[in-house]
Order: C-alpha cells, then structure tokens, then sequence
C-alpha cells in the first residue's frame, strides 16, 4: 500500500512540474520544441514537426516520463539494499523509456499518415 501511495504521489508531482514548467508557459513550449525528446521522436520515426501539436506532445511526454518515474519509485522501494535500488530503478528507467518513447513515435507516425 506504501508504494502505491508514492506512485501516485509520484505521478502527480512530476506531472503538474512538467505542466507548470514546459506546457503552461510559452517559452519554455518553443524550447520543448528542440528537446532531446522531441529530437529522437522527429529523427527516429521520420515525423514532421510541423504537424505536430506541440502542445499535446508536451502532455503525452509528460504523462509518459511521470508514469516512468513513478513505476520506477514503485519498484525499487520494495528492496532495501541501496546498491540493488539503483541498479533495478537504471533497468527499469532504461526499459520503460524505450518501450514509452516507443509508443509514442508509432502513435504520431500513424496519426500523420491519416
């Protein structure tokens, strides 16, 4: 039940960060442009970034890193050995990034082939 508390709590303090720093505010959304999120997504799936609402990339990204780092805390406080935390919560990140940023670059590329 602990963990499950820091997982939502998790969730939502990442969340609304993401919200209140990138995706409220203007500039920091035309910075968010030139991450290294939107980066891998344009050159790894060949998207065009000039379809792309900016906006609702923003917020899938930051639900997607959100529930990443929120799986992860779920995960590694059931181990109470720091050196095994930080190795599961590195394979864990690692794995879901790639698996999350994964969906992510099909969905666009199916929506821009529509």
């Amino acid at each position: 039940m602990r963990e499950f508390v820091y997982f939502i709590i998790t969730f939502i303090c990442i969340y609304f960060l993401y919200f209140f720093l990138i995706i409220n505010r203007k500039g920091a959304l035309v910075k968010f442009e030139k991450s290294r999120e939107v980066a891998y997504l344009v050159k790894k799936y060949k998207l065009e970034i000039q379809k792309i609402d900016m906006k609702a990339l923003a917020n899938i990204i930051a639900c997607a890193n959100a529930l990443v780092l929120s799986i992860t805390v779920f995960f590694v406080l059931w181990f109470e050995n720091i050196i095994l935390q930080i190795v599961i919560s590195a394979l864990i990140m690692i794995s879901l990034i790639l698996i999350t940023y994964h969906a992510i670059g099909l969905y666009y590329k199916k929506k821009e082939i529509k």
